[in-house]
């Protein structure tokens, strides 16, 4: 097959490459794709036309081999060293060259079962990921693109970029998109899918949905038109010409150009076309419509995490929004103070999630930057800074520095130390407050205090709190040294004082503040582990579902003192042999919840506490080594979470345990 399609191709190369603009640099890629998922042979030529002195490399990965290459004209060149191809056009001139590769790829599942491992091609579906090395990397040079797509006829593809041609013929489907606009990367996603398509305005809406979940085309069309509006009026127009949900047999959560391509076995869960969608549809402005300057910072997750999951917990919530979208900023701040200090960084410094640590920095950290930083410049001046930034840079390549003077020149102030206390400081502003006194006045009441911050200063805007007979007074006070102290005049008389209630300020919680998660252990350098059981499957269970839950060394004893020990544990197991482990560590036996719902029945329990020492625990109480397998790829995913039942599989029940008492709150006399 790739001999066949390789030659036919070649044989035509001239005639395909088209004349490039005179004078001006500029990068075409013309691609063919052709797939056999039964087999999982996978060929593609690739026909690039650069116009200038342009540089590319890529790393093929080890499913695929040069088949051959054909360079048309001086200028272009080929190399390869340490496993690494370098192409090279040199010279103010029109370059072409002909790659053609090929190569068998694993199925979905069979090498590590995530989209990161590689390219992948099956009958339940096909996938080259944009990061996978089967096209040039042209580095920070953007580029067009032409890409055709040949599959079985029971199969269907799809890639980003506009819709050019589609026929079903001679028992193949062949699909072509292009994009005339600047891109800095490709992918394409096949599989047996049902297509159903919809106009929205100019927007041309389509699902590529596999069989058994075909019915949920209709809903996330819908939905998906929701938040295409919401963010063209809040950013300005949608980017591209049409917008596609494709379903993946990978456990994925992507957002392409264009596209959200998003694991099957999710797609019926409520919060993945509530929230998870919407995150994937942002990302058409933040991320695919104005690139990232890595080199400055990846600010576009946190501010996609704002504009979306947490903008949707404003919509959602009790009070306007207040009950969860205080819960999850409280979230953001109890995972940061469960952050390792040597896993720490600055915001600036975050490229991408690799695990925990960097979404606590990249995700969390950054999006409360923003939720402080319209508190500051108000709603309608940011919202201001966001069409502007969007205006002056779509399509290009954008940093922090470029966010920050989109939202000086809508603010006509200046925000550089805003910006550079918590872009580009670890750690996080720890306050105290004291002396707290009232007293009445001839016009009412004055209530005087102190807060004092730890060394170096930030400049901070703090809300406090004053709760009076008559209701409930906010206030904001500014806190740019160490230590300032402050007096307030009330008409009614105080009764408690309290400073930032609701955590709109990115600060480190008082031990007190943190109620106690398993990401507590998930995130620490080194854990100890140990299990309560005498069964091999069960301690096999266990090893695997603790590698794959925490993020440090884990250290796997048989025994061990409470005297000794000294650093985050984690113990699993069940009946006597548990309770026995559970005393020797003087850790208490099973607690109840608020609720009393972890009572009930079920085949494994997880939950949080503390040793005597002060040092985290996660207790896994499984009746055996199956309800850990159930469980291993799950758990991680809920790291903000205190105490989990799960009964065949599923989650029961779940909570977080209540925090101790607030230092930052003061009952007045």
């Amino acid at each position: 097959m790739i001999g066949r399609l390789a030659a036919a191709l070649l044989a035509s190369l001239l005639a395909l490459f088209l004349p490039g603009p005179a004078g001006a640099q500029s990068i075409h890629m013309d691609i063919e794709v052709r797939f056999d998922p039964q087999s999982g042979e996978v060929a593609l030529v690739e026909l690039l036309q650069v116009s200038g002195e342009a540089v590319a490399t890529f790393r093929l990965p080890p499913e695929l081999s040069l088949k051959s290459m054909k360079i048309d004209g001086p200028g272009s060149r080929l190399s390869r060293e340490d496993g690494v191809w370098t192409l090279r056009f040199e010279g103010a001139i029109d370059h072409r060259m002909a790659l053609v590769f090929g190569g068998v790829l694993a199925a979905p599942g069979e090498s590590g079962g995530g989209a990161v491992s590689g390219p992948v091609s099956g009958p339940e579906g096909s996938y080259l990921p944009s990061f996978g090395g089967w096209y040039p990397d042209f580095g920070d040079d953007p580029f067009t693109y032409t890409l055709a797509i040949d599959v079985p006829e029971g199969q269907r593809a799809v890639a980003p970029g506009r819709l050019v041609g589609e026929t079903a013929e001679e028992g193949r489907y062949r699909v072509r998109f292009e994009a005339d606009w600047p891109a800095e990367d490709m992918t394409v996603m096949a599989g047996p899918y049902m297509i159903d398509e919809k106009p929205h305005g100019d927007i041309i809406l389509r699902s590529y949905f596999h069989p058994e979940i075909a019915d949920l085309s209709a809903p996330y069309l819908d939905a998906s038109a929701g938040y295409l509006d919401r963010y063209e009026a809040l950013i300005g127009d949608y980017p591209y010409p049409a917008f596609s949900v494709v379903s993946s047999p990978l456990p994925v959560g992507l957002g392409f150009a264009g596209i959200a391509y998003m694991g099957k076995r999710v797609l019926r869960l409520p919060f993945i076309r509530g929230r998870s969608l919407g995150h994937e549809v942002l990302h058409n402005w933040w991320g695919n419509g104005v690139f990232v300057d890595y080199e400055g910072g990846n600010w576009a997750e946190g501010l996609t995490t704002f504009m979306a999951d947490y903008a949707y917990a404003e919509d959602a919530g009790d009070n306007g929004g207040d009950d969860l979208s205080r819960a999850m900023r409280l979230r953001w701040l109890t995972d940061f103070a469960a952050l390792p200090a040597q896993s720490d960084a600055p915001v600036r410094a975050f490229a991408g999630r690799v695990r925990g640590a960097s979404q606590v920095t990249g995700y969390d950290k950054a999006a409360m930057l923003f939720v402080m930083l319209r508190d500051e410049i108000g709603a309608g001046v940011f919202n201001d800074g966001i069409r502007r930034f969007w205006r002056d840079n779509r399509f290009k390549r954008a940093d922090w520095g470029d966010l920050r003077e989109a939202f000086e020149a809508a603010s006509g102030r200046g925000l550089k130390p805003f910006f550079s206390q918590w872009l580009d400081r670890t750690g996080a502003p720890k306050l105290r407050i004291k002396s707290v006194k009232a007293a009445s006045t001839d016009t009412g009441y004055r209530v005087g205090f102190t807060l004092i911050q730890e060394a170096p200063a930030y400049s901070l805007s703090v809300p406090v709190v004053v709760e009076t007979e008559a209701g409930p007074r906010e206030f904001r006070v500014p806190l740019d040294d160490r230590i300032e102290r402050y007096s307030l005049d009330l008409e009614a008389r105080p009764t408690a004082l309290e400073i930032d209630p609701d955590a709109r300020l990115f600060r480190r919680l008082d031990p007190g503040e943190v109620p106690l998660v398993l990401r507590h252990v998930m995130l620490a350098p080194k854990i100890t582990l140990t299990v309560a059981s005498d069964d091999p499957a069960m301690t096999a269970a266990a090893e695997t579902l603790v590698d794959r839950l925490v993020e440090g060394e884990v250290e796997k004893v048989a025994r061990f003192s409470a005297l000794l020990f000294d650093r985050p544990l984690v113990i699993v197991g069940s009946g006597l042999k548990l309770g026995r482990a559970l005393a020797a560590a003087e850790l208490p036996a099973r607690p109840e919840s608020p609720d009393g719902k972890f009572a009930g029945r079920g085949e494994l329990r997880v939950w949080t506490t503390r040793s005597p020492r002060g040092f985290p625990v996660i207790v896994i109480e499984a009746e055996s080594p199956e309800a850990l397998e159930a469980v291993t790829r799950r758990l991680p995913h809920y790291g903000a979470k205190s105490y989990l039942l799960f009964d065949a599989g599923e989650l029961v029940t779940s909570g977080i345990w209540p925090p101790g008492a607030n230092p930052l709150r003061v009952e007045l006399p």
